[in-house]
C-alpha cells in the first residue's frame, strides 16, 4: 500500500514527498509491528530481529528521506528500543544484564546509523544545490552569450549594409564625376571653338 501510496506521490508531487511518506510509512509499519508485545514472543527476538530491521531501514532512508525523517524514524526507533526493553525486563528480570546490554548497543548503533545517515542527507543536499547553482550560473552565461552573438549578428548586418550603401553612393559619385568631366570637357570645347571664333 505504501508502494503505491508513494507512487503515485512521486508521479504527481515529486520524489522528495514520495521518497518522506515512504520511509515514514514502512518504519511505522515495522514498528508497530514491534510493538505487538505478547507473552508468548520473547524479547530477544524484538531486540535482534526488529532492531537490525529498522537500522537497515534507516540507513536506506538516506536515498529517499529528508533530514527530519530520519530524525524522526530514528527518534520512533530509540521509543520501541525503549519500550521493548522494559517488556523484556518484565517478562523474564532474571536476563536484565543482557537487556541492557542489548538495549545500549543497539541505542549506540542507532545514533550513529541517524547520525551518518542525517549527514549523508546533508551533503547530498548541498551537492544538489551546488549542482543546481552551477546550473543556473551556467544558463545565466548561455543567455548573456546569446545575447551578444545576436548583438554581433546586427552589428554584421548593419555593417553589411552600410557597405553596400557606401558601394553605391562611391558608384553615384563616379558616375557623377564622370559626368561633370564630360561637362568640363564640353565647356572647355566651347570655350576653344569661341576664341577661335572670335580670332
Amino acid at each position: 500500500v505504501f508502494l503505491f501510496i508513494s507512487l503515485f506521490l512521486l508521479k504527481n508531487y515529486g520524489i522528495k514527498l514520495a521518497g518522506n511518506v515512504f520511509s515514514l510509512g514502512i518504519t511505522i509499519l515495522l514498528l508497530v509491528s514491534m510493538n505487538i508485545l505478547k507473552s508468548d514472543i520473547t524479547a530477544l527476538y524484538k531486540f535482534t530481529q526488529g532492531f537490525y530491521t529498522i537500522l537497515a531501514l534507516i540507513s536506506v532512508g538516506v536515498l529517499f528521506s529528508s533530514r527530519k525523517v530520519i530524525i524522526l524514524n530514528g527518534s520512533m526507533a530509540l521509543i520501541t528500543t525503549i519500550r521493548i526493553f522494559y517488556f523484556a525486563i518484565e517478562q523474564k528480570p532474571e536476563l536484565i544484564d543482557i537487556y541492557k546490554a542489548g538495549i545500549f548497543n543497539h541505542t549506540v548503533a542507532l545514533l550513529i546509523v541517524t547520525v551518518v545517515s542525517y549527514y549523508a542527507v546533508v551533503f547530498a543536499e548541498n551537492a544538489i544545490n551546488a549542482a543546481t547553482n552551477d546550473a543556473e550560473i551556467n544558463k545565466n552565461q548561455n543567455r548573456k552569450l546569446i545575447q551578444v552573438f545576436s548583438v554581433i549578428r546586427d552589428t554584421s548586418k548593419t555593417l553589411e549594409q552600410l557597405s553596400i550603401d557606401i558601394r553605391e553612393l562611391s558608384i553615384t559619385l563616379s558616375s557623377s564625376s564622370s559626368q561633370q568631366a564630360s561637362n568640363v570637357e564640353e565647356i572647355s570645347a566651347t570655350i576653344e571653338e569661341m576664341t577661335s571664333s572670335i580670332i
